[in-house]
């Protein structure tokens, strides 16, 4: 288990107890992300530490701006949003091309392809060179595409649930979950969820884009994501809270 407060901290899951600790580069940035045995954080550059004693395997120069939001992993390459969307490669940290156009998100990537929100819809950028792909009207805002079957979800800051053709950006459908929606889409089982503004969590069906269920929370939902375990889904407010809700 993996945790940041100005240290980043790795715990055993099973007790809690510490295993390393250490600060990344200008401290903790967006979460962090594990893959081939390292763990990728940082705030003002990226670092790449080993999972099991948190000795620096590479770290990159100081970004120009923060990272607000997780990078991610995909085809030897880490991606990373901070303004700009770049690109490294994951075994050293070597930066392979950058893009400007205001990213607001973590990215997502899959089959060669990266997708990120940005100032003016979604994005999508062939991972081997940052060419883009195709852009989307979506008001995508801090939500991150969900991907699953060749459809990518995410929500919109106009309360709107998108389903989106993974090829070709075009929309499959959309349902108007009212509230704006910061936070970003986990599937499973063939249904979405994803939590609102409003302080709703929704259940919604992949296939057709109908709203199966709703609970509501106390308090906003913000950037918090749900997490789908075990036949429950998991999310927290911006009161403080984490709810629980059977599928």
């Amino acid at each position: 288990m993996f945790g940041a407060t100005r240290t980043f901290r790795a715990n055993q899951a099973s007790s809690g107890t510490q295993v390393w600790a250490k600060a990344p580069p200008g401290g903790p940035g967006g979460s962090p992300v594990v893959a081939q045995g390292r763990v990728i954080s940082g705030q003002k550059g990226l670092e790449a530490v080993d999972i099991a004693s948190g000795s620096r395997i590479w770290a990159t120069s100081q970004f120009p701006a923060t990272i607000r939001f997780a990078p991610a992993i995909d085809g030897g390459m880490v991606f990373a949003t901070f303004g700009q969307l770049a690109a490294f490669r994951a075994s050293s940290g070597a930066l392979l091309w950058s893009v400007s156009g205001g990213f607001l998100s973590s990215p997502s990537a899959s089959d060669g392809v990266v997708y990120v929100g940005g100032d003016d819809g979604l994005h999508a950028f062939e991972e081997a060179d940052g060419s883009p792909v195709w852009t989307a009207p979506v008001p995508a805002g801090a939500s991150t595409p969900a991907i699953a079957n060749g459809v990518l979800y995410i929500g919109g800051e106009d309360g709107m649930l998108y389903a989106l053709d993974q090829p070709t950006g075009q929309t499959i459908w959309t349902d108007d979950l009212g509230g704006g929606i910061e936070s970003s889409p986990a599937v499973a089982n063939g249904v979405v969820y994803v939590g609102s503004t409003s302080g709703t969590m929704y259940a919604v069906a992949a296939a057709t884009g109908t709203t199966l269920w709703s609970g509501t929370t106390n308090a906003s939902i913000g950037t918090s994501s749900p997490a789908v375990v075990d036949g429950h889904v998991f999310i927290g407010d911006e009161g403080g809270f984490v709810y629980c809700f059977g599928l």
